[in-house]
């Protein structure tokens, strides 16, 4: 069919009003998963992952340094696991 182009695939974003980056990307990626399998809709999910996140282990990996933010990230390790393990995204 040369010359013609496929209908263009839907585009969802995980938090439409802003760009994710780091693991706020990872976590979006992971939320459109959880969409995507309540909707069972089919598609591929593009990220880009720039570096390895290595630089942040004095800060957001660093439990210390979350808690000196006041940061607590712990009432969002359940919704994450239950993610992974459910594909179904239950923010509180």
């Amino acid at each position: 069919m040369r010359g013609q182009f496929p209908q263009p695939c839907p585009v969802r974003r995980a938090y439409p009003d802003r760009f994710l980056t780091g693991k706020e990307l990872v976590l979006g990626a992971l939320r459109l998963v959880c969409e995507m399998c309540a909707d069972q809709a089919a598609g591929s999910i593009v990220t880009l992952m720039c570096d390895s996140g290595a630089r942040y282990t004095t800060t957001y990996d660093d439990d210390a340094w979350l808690t000196g933010q006041g940061i607590d990230i712990r009432p969002y390790l359940p919704v994450v696991e239950r993610a992974w393990d459910t594909k179904v995204w239950d923010c509180p």
